[in-house]
């Protein structure tokens, strides 16, 4: 049975860091270590990582704030498994989520893997988030991030090593600039069934570093300028799709709206339309799209009991993780 290493950064978040901690401990059907990287918090984590009694737990503690990138790498160089996987804090996973990924990629004989995720918030599941398949991941990386979040991502150990890990001047989208990197190194594989729960709240890195995504995309366009040979630009969409967002947090309606209706139509995107007409009314009218064109999506049984704020009533009076935290839905 191969061996992962599971990596997973934190920073002053411990609730919610406990419920990803617990999804990783219940995995079946893999030897595991988890390797916590706490970004210097103050909230308390270091005493409470402590008192977890459970030998498959390491604890590396970063002495200044470095950064996710940073943490991530710190435990790489740490890692003793063949594989790694990663976690995000906010994230959380299904129990079979590793067992089932490194079954995909060994069918499809890969050094790597993603997969579909759920996006969750404190009312349930609010679609399925399902990336693109591993044939268009090489060009389509350049555009956008079509793997999704670190959370679904697994790498062997030794190729991570000789890619040198994320790179540490980035923050919001480390992430996909190591997915362009490995998506050229090595053959991937994608798990189609949905296994992680990608947690949406106001705290997440991608709306409180909002600002500095657009200083990221242009380091990346100048790192990543030799992939572009006919004049592209790295990341032109994305940073389409910041503007038109940006726009629209900021008020300025009719400027998103004609974004929008422009990408709806450069990329023949259904959903780009809708939300541009849709805007024109305001976004109360988004908001009755975004719900009739997003169908029920069953909840499996991992996700039903965890939907709602984390509690930390999951840790024992001994230390150790006291099995699934039951959460009012």
């Amino acid at each position: 049975m191969p061996k992962v290493s599971v990596v997973l950064p934190t920073f002053e978040r411990w609730p919610l860091l406990l419920r990803a901690l617990t999804s990783v401990l219940e995995q079946a059907g893999v030897d595991l270590e988890v390797l916590v990287v706490d970004d210097c918090s103050s909230d308390g984590t270091p005493a409470r990582l402590a008192a977890i009694d459970d030998p498959r737990l390491r604890v590396l503690r970063q002495e200044t704030n470095q950064g996710v990138a940073r943490a991530r790498n710190r435990a790489i160089e740490a890692a003793r498994g063949e594989w790694v996987a990663f976690l995000d804090d906010d994230d959380f996973w299904a129990p079979t989520r590793l067992r089932e990924h490194l079954r995909a990629i060994a069918d499809a004989d890969a050094s790597w893997g993603y997969g579909a995720a759920m996006s969750v918030g404190q009312a349930g599941v609010r679609r399925v988030m399902m990336p693109a398949p591993p044939d268009a991941l090489e060009d389509g990386l350049l555009e956008l991030n079509l793997v999704g979040p670190p959370s679904t991502a697994t790498v062997r150990l030794d190729l991570l090593r000789e890619i040198g890990g994320f790179d540490d001047h980035l923050s919001v989208i480390a992430d996909w600039d190591l997915w362009v990197r490995l998506s050229r190194r090595a053959p991937a594989a994608l798990c189609t069934t949905p296994l992680v729960a990608y947690w949406e709240h106001a705290g997440a890195m991608h709306h409180q570093h909002r600002a500095e995504l657009s200083a990221e995309l242009e380091y990346l366009a100048d790192k990543h300028r030799d992939l572009m040979p006919d004049g592209r630009r790295f990341g032109a969409r994305a940073a389409a799709r910041k503007a038109a967002g940006d726009d629209r947090l900021a008020g300025r309606r009719i400027r998103a709206v004609g974004a929008y209706l422009r990408m709806g139509v450069s990329e023949r995107s259904r959903m780009d339309l809708l939300r541009g007409v849709a805007l024109i009314g305001g976004e109360p009218f988004v908001a009755r799209l975004k719900s009739a064109a997003s169908p029920d999506v069953p909840v499996p049984e991992w996700l039903a009991h965890v939907i709602g704020e984390p509690e930390e009533s999951a840790v024992a009076a001994d230390g150790r993780i006291a099995g699934p935290m039951h959460v009012t839905l």
